[in-house]
């Protein structure tokens, strides 16, 4: 995260080569191959400040790219849904992982619930939309109530 005035064009390619093009391309084979044989789930991760962004995170590329593929799930759990495959994300918010460096447990303070999150957290998350047989297009926060807003 960071000011939008300072994302260069290698960010901006970086992010959407990744993000975008990285869940259009292998959703469009897996979409293939499960609507042809009637079922299937397509799970991408997006993060949850695109569903509410923060004014404490400068992070506009990151809302851009997320955002645009969280409506990219709902579209696709729509286009699919009558061939039986489930389109669904989770999006956490500040999990405990490298990507955030030395200051991830600092950033807990971030989330209302003051803690952040864990790889599992995320894990159990994609395994409740994996066994659940009625849920599509839907974006799924994982972020100890950051998505329900802040009050300052």
């Amino acid at each position: 995260a960071k000011p939008f005035a300072e994302y260069s064009e290698a960010d901006v390619d970086a992010l959407v080569g990744t993000n975008l093009k990285g869940f259009f391309y292998p959703a469009q084979e897996a979409a293939r191959v499960m609507a042809r044989q009637g079922h299937g789930q397509i799970i991408a991760i997006t993060a949850s400040i695109a569903l509410q962004p923060d004014t404490r995170v400068p992070a506009l590329l990151p809302v851009l790219v997320k955002g645009g593929l969280n409506q990219a799930v709902k579209g696709l759990a729509l286009e699919l849904a009558a061939s039986g495959v489930q389109v669904n994300a989770v999006a956490p918010g500040i999990i405990a992982t490298p990507l955030h460096g030395d200051n991830v447990q600092g950033m807990g303070a971030l989330s209302p619930s003051g803690r952040t999150g864990s790889p599992q957290d995320v894990v159990d998350a994609v395994l409740y939309l994996v066994d659940s047989r009625f849920v599509s297009g839907v974006i799924l926060p994982v972020d100890g109530g950051s998505t329900a807003g802040t009050w300052h």
